[in-house]
């Protein structure tokens, strides 16, 4: 027999030692007999007995061998020696028996309650439609005012806004909307006043002219050449004011027709010069130009011979006799990288426009002074018409003045650079006719 052979016979007697002091503890008749390998083999008898009875082995190797010894209440005190022998023999090998108890000792399985259960149900289904009724009124009544007020709006309700609280897309597209309905009533407002200055304008000098004609078909008045002649100069005033006013819806609705060529501003202004000569001569004021050289643009003649007109006509009505009005072409500035921009300017030694009436000094019908009627302060529209031709040649009009010292108008606009002359002139005017408007 190998040594292996030899240690586990000897191990299956030990283990068998230990049932059988067991067994005889607990009465049981034990038997030693020599084994196939000479190491004594331990098994008991059965006895005579009513209940089921071990097997007669006194080495059970599992737990079913060792369910087999548990017959009846009689052989009780046998199972649990062997019981605890067993244990102590795998106890060594098996991991501890594990046990989970939820709750208290010998206590009765947990029910749910039906009472509370329910009352947590409804109160989570309340606080549910509670959140869903305020967010619904959050979001829908901005929403429903926005509506509301933007029918209100269609129907002519300039005045109507919505009410804008927070920084969230409802609170920025209400702030979009009084924008827009302010940028409407202002609209509204600039047409009425538009209406009523144009009334205003006509009125009186149609009644006078009303009232001369019918004096003279009545033969209350005779027909002298003097007054024929003013009749005349007043309907020339009021086709000036209608033409005036012509131009000036053309321009802001972007249909005034341009024809741009290449123009010499130093040219322009010797023109306007000459043409204002007979008149500064008439109201004893000095009519200079400085110009030192020549500067090209590409714009429309007549249109820019329109702004300087407005502007030294203007210069000329606002300047007392012994001033001077100056015609200017200043100098360029040619910095690095910077576009080439042409400034001429128009000064006056006049009684100059108060700070507080600047911001309205384009306005349409605005005089600086109030006093001043058609015949002396033009018709109120020509520096209205002079900014919107600027501003159709991508330049800009500016105005300084101080009052008992002058007045100073500047006018900006893109220059051609230096060496091309009229071959961009061309092209760009080429361009523009073609699209027939600036």
């Amino acid at each position: 027999m190998s040594l292996k052979q030899t240690a586990l016979a000897i191990s299956d007697y030990r283990a068998a030692l230990a049932y059988a002091a067991c067994l005889t503890r607990a009465g049981a008749e034990v038997t030693a007999r020599p084994g196939a390998t000479g190491v004594p083999r331990i098994s008991t008898d059965r006895r005579p007995s009513q209940c089921r009875e071990p097997s007669g082995t006194a080495d059970p190797r599992t737990q079913q061998d060792l369910d087999a010894l548990r017959p009846c209440e009689s052989e009780q005190p046998i199972a649990a020696c062997l019981q605890r022998v067993f244990n102590e023999r795998v106890g060594a090998t098996a991991p501890p028996r594990l046990e989970i108890r939820l709750g208290f000792r010998n206590e009765s399985p947990p029910t749910l309650a039906t009472a509370p259960t329910v009352a947590v149900a409804v109160g989570v289904a309340l606080a549910v439609i509670l959140g869903a009724l305020l967010l619904s009124r959050a979001v829908l009544h901005p929403v429903r005012a926005m509506t509301l007020a933007a029918k209100e709006l269609g129907e002519g309700d300039l005045a109507r806004r919505v009410p804008v609280s927070g920084r969230d897309e409802i609170a920025q597209l209400g702030g979009a909307f009084n924008r827009m309905a302010d940028s409407l009533q202002a609209g509204e407002e600039r047409q009425r006043r538009l209406t009523g200055d144009i009334a205003h304008e006509l009125r009186t000098p149609l009644a006078n002219l009303r009232g001369y004609l019918e004096a003279l078909r009545d033969g209350v008045v005779e027909p002298t050449p003097e007054l024929l002649a003013s009749l005349h100069e007043e309907a020339l005033l009021q086709q000036r004011v209608v033409d005036d006013l012509q131009d000036l819806a053309l321009a802001e609705a972007g249909a005034l027709t341009y024809h741009p060529v290449a123009v010499d501003l130093r040219d322009l202004l010797e023109a306007g010069r000459t043409a204002h000569r007979a008149q500064a001569e008439a109201a004893g004021v000095a009519l200079e130009l400085q110009a030192p050289g020549p500067v090209i643009v590409t714009a429309d003649p007549d249109r820019l011979r329109q702004v300087v007109g407005n502007l030294v006509g203007n210069a000329l009505r606002a300047t007392a006799a012994g001033g001077t009005v100056t015609l200017a072409l200043l100098p360029q500035d040619l910095a690095q990288g910077e576009p080439a921009v042409a400034e001429m300017e128009i000064r006056d030694t006049g009684r100059g426009i108060s700070a507080g009436d600047l911001p309205h000094l384009f306005d349409r019908f605005w005089r600086a002074d109030a006093s001043r009627g058609r015949a002396t302060g033009g018709s109120g529209l020509g520096l209205s018409i002079a900014r919107q031709i600027v501003t159709d040649h991508r330049g800009t009009i500016e105005v300084r003045s101080e009052v008992g010292v002058g007045t100073t108008f500047r006018v900006s606009l893109p220059a051609v650079p230096d060496g091309v002359g009229g071959s961009g002139a061309s092209r760009a005017a080429g361009t523009s006719g073609a699209s027939g408007a600036g």
